[in-house]
Parts: C-alpha cells; sequence; structure tokens
C-alpha cells in the first residue's frame, strides 16, 4: 500500500466538494437573478415579464407591448414593444452609438426575427424610451416571447438587462 494515498484522497474529496459548493452557488445565483414579476393591475398570468438582474450600465423596464393583426392585413401581425430605459450615472455608454434588439421566439422557443436600428440608437444620460417593432407573416403564431436588450452598436455585447415579456395574439400590456 501507498502511504500517500491517504493524503491523496483526502485532497481529492476536498476538490471534488468545492466542485460542487461552485456548481451550487452558480445554480442559485442564476435562480435568484432571474425572477417572473406580475404586472400591476393584472389578474392574469398569461403574460409574465422576466428581467434578469445583473449590473448592467442601462436598466429597461416595460412600457407598453402588444401582439395584433394589422388593421391592412389579416395574414400578418404586428410586435411592438415599447421601454423605458435608465443608465448609471457613470455609465461609460453615454452619449455613445448604441443599438436595441428585439428577438422575437415561438412558443416552443424557436427564434421567429430579429429586429434593431439599422442606424443605431443614441442614448441619453437622462435615459428615454425605446421602441421596437417587427411584422410576423405566419398567421398561425399565436403565442410569442419578445426578449429586448440594449447592446453596443456591432450587437455583440450586451448593455442592459434582458427583458422576456409572453404574449398571446390580439394581447396588449401595458404595466
Amino acid at each position: 500500500m501507498d502511504p500517500n494515498a491517504g493524503v491523496r484522497n483526502r485532497k481529492i474529496l476536498i476538490i471534488v466538494k468545492l466542485i460542487v459548493a461552485l456548481t451550487v452557488m452558480s445554480l442559485v445565483s442564476s435562480a435568484l437573478l432571474s425572477y417572473p414579476l406580475k404586472l400591476e393591475g393584472s389578474n392574469s398570468v398569461d403574460h409574465l415579464v422576466f428581467a434578469v438582474g445583473q449590473a448592467k450600465p442601462i436598466s429597461i423596464k416595460l412600457n407598453y407591448a402588444h401582439f395584433a393583426p394589422l388593421t391592412n392585413n389579416s395574414k400578418s401581425h404586428q410586435v411592438k414593444v415599447i421601454v423605458l430605459y435608465s443608465v448609471m450615472p457613470s455609465a461609460s455608454t453615454i452619449n455613445m452609438a448604441q443599438n436595441a434588439m428585439m428577438k422575437v421566439f415561438a412558443l416552443n422557443g424557436t427564434l421567429l426575427k430579429t429586429t434593431s436600428f439599422p442606424g443605431g440608437l443614441k442614448i441619453n444620460a437622462t435615459g428615454g424610451k425605446a421602441q421596437l417593432a417587427t411584422t410576423l407573416t405566419d398567421s398561425r403564431i399565436k403565442n410569442i416571447t419578445a426578449s429586448v436588450m440594449f447592446t453596443d452598436s456591432s450587437k455583440s455585447a450586451n448593455f442592459s438587462n434582458p427583458l422576456n415579456i409572453k404574449l398571446n395574439l390580439g394581447q396588449t400590456v401595458q404595466p
């Protein structure tokens, strides 16, 4: 028998315990950072807004959203989301060209469409409003999730919390 086997086994056990502890901490922090918020004045749980709280230079919250048939084309439906944003006072993103993106997902999680500002978006130091809208041409789609996030101008870095809004066809959300 190896006289050092017990020491090695204890070291391996400590490493395994550390890995398990870090994994549990990661899962718990993920669960705490992603939580559903019921909209004020809403009796229904058909729509939920999920805000993931992380330290980002821009914070966004829902101002208005709808998923509605277009009046001039009954086969097309519009997804529109208006968000209010605020900027951390020390954020280096103020007055820089940024962008905001909205991804629209089907009920099964399939990405249906992505939209953003073609020329970018100028962020005001005092905060403001941003509107994103797109049209879905598949009239069979009745439920979607719109996910909005502020990004850098190349849309590769996230500068805000993500905002996910579940909507049914014909639904308007105004918190």
